[in-house]
């Protein structure tokens, strides 16, 4: 009969009197592995992440040394009564990786540790719905890790094979539906709500960075960001554009394709004139055969493209993976790069706030990007036109998903949210704010 598995501490105390100097290694193992957290929230996912990266690649003494320290956790887990985690020691693939960061570096080892780490299904990987992001926050970092645990529990029961067909899908939806629990030791909020709400926080209150008129602008807003907006059956007029253009793109089997330059084809550009018109940007008489002659389009292609409703592969536009249109649009409506991605969401928090000329908005927003070093050719400030010609294509941008009263003329003649166009700029905020910090 085998014996009964040993409690961490009388594990340790056997191993301290078998082999001291195991004993020191595991120590500092597991202290590595948990930092501050206790002993009961060791998992298979950071058993895994020191076995095959951190040991190889992060502590010294080289590899005979990091030998000792994979057979001292082998004998301590066995002790323990941990056997999945004393099999991960015995692993073939552990002393290789061993040997792959001793001879050849971060290069030899990491992209193998990545690809068999996350195919274990004990890794909590990004969702369409949720990203995790590089740097996590105190209760992003908890919630990793409480994850982490739940689909250990799923693996260990042989419900949920990250290795197989359809695996990755599969964790996937774990993941969000363990971000979903509500958890009464967090007073009935969910991993998801809390993660939200802390990433809100943190990007209100900036970075030492942030400019104090940039905080000014997003604090004015910051209460509406902690709700989120209703949806998406208020929002059905908004949403027509991207509806089309999914349509459009799944009636092709092998995707819409592109002119040579990137473009919507004609035909296109004339069905989406005629149902939408003035909201494309399109005022002229006839039927516009080129996209640039309905600037509209390019905004719609950008959104759907950032909000992942589609990509384009081979010059073809093709479906993505997101299909749920009002989260299509918080999450593509503003730019990820360039002017735009400094200007937009300023100029749609002042907006949000109080309705506010073109002029006004521009001259805002350009001090907030100037203290916070967003400069143009030579380092110099951006000029105001150029301010607010990023302001204007965002009034575009709002027009064409029925977000603004009426298109201004004029830099003085205010832009003026719709109810829809309210709730867009509180999701797209919320969406830019609640993300993974850059």
């Amino acid at each position: 009969m085998a014996d009964a598995p040993l409690s961490i501490p009388d594990a340790l105390a056997r191993l301290r009197r078998a082999d001291a100097p195991a004993a020191d290694d595991v120590v500092d193992a597991l202290q590595w592995m948990l930092g501050d957290r206790p002993l009961s929230r060791l998992n298979q996912a950071g058993v895994q992440q020191f076995l095959w990266f951190e040991l190889p690649f992060k502590w010294l003494g080289g590899v005979e040394r990091h030998r000792r320290v994979v057979r001292a956790l082998r004998r301590f887990f066995e002790l323990s009564g941990y056997d999945r985690y004393a099999a991960l020691c015995d692993d073939p693939f552990t002393a290789t990786q061993l040997q792959r960061f001793a001879e050849g570096g971060f290069g030899a080892g990491y992209r193998r540790f990545l690809a068999r780490h996350e195919r274990s299904g004990v890794v909590p990987i990004d969702t369409p719905s949720f990203r995790w992001g590089r740097l996590l926050g105190e209760v992003a970092w908890e919630a990793y890790w409480d994850v982490a645990m739940g689909l250990e529990l799923a693996v260990a029961a042989g419900a949920l094979d990250g290795a197989a067909r359809g695996g990755t899908a599969a964790v996937q939806a774990e993941v969000d539906r363990l971000l979903d629990v509500r958890r009464p030791e967090r007073f009935g909020q969910s991993w998801r709500e809390e993660i939200a709400l802390e990433r809100i926080g943190a990007y209100l209150e900036g970075s030492p960075s942030l400019s104090t008129a940039r905080a000014q602008i997003l604090g004015a807003v910051g209460h509406r960001l902690v709700v989120a907006p209703d949806g998406p059956r208020r929002w059905r007029d908004a949403l027509l554009p991207l509806r089309w253009l999914a349509g459009v793109v799944a009636a092709e089997p092998a995707g819409l394709r592109l002119t040579a330059t990137g473009a919507l084809p004609g035909p296109a550009v004339a069905e989406a004139a005629a149902r939408f018109g003035p909201r494309l940007g399109w005022t002229g008489a006839g039927v516009p055969r080129r996209a640039a002659q309905a600037p509209g389009l390019g905004v719609l292609v950008d959104v759907a493209g950032r909000g992942g409703l589609v990509r384009v592969a081979r010059g073809h536009l093709v479906e993505g993976r997101l299909t749920a249109l009002d989260q299509v649009l918080a999450r593509g409506l503003l730019p990820d790069r360039g002017l735009d991605a400094a200007v937009w969401p300023l100029a749609l928090a002042l907006v949000l706030a109080a309705p506010t000329g073109v002029e006004a908005v521009a001259r805002a927003v350009a001090v907030a990007i100037t203290e916070e070093g967003v400069t143009g050719p030579g380092g110099r400030p951006h000029d105001l036109a150029v301010v607010a010609g990023a302001v204007d294509r965002l009034a575009a941008a709002l027009t064409l998903f029925a977000g603004l009263r009426r298109r201004p003329v004029g830099g003085t003649a205010p832009l003026v949210l719709t109810a829809v166009g309210e709730a867009i700029a509180v999701a797209a905020l919320r969406e830019a704010a609640s993300g993974p910090p850059a």
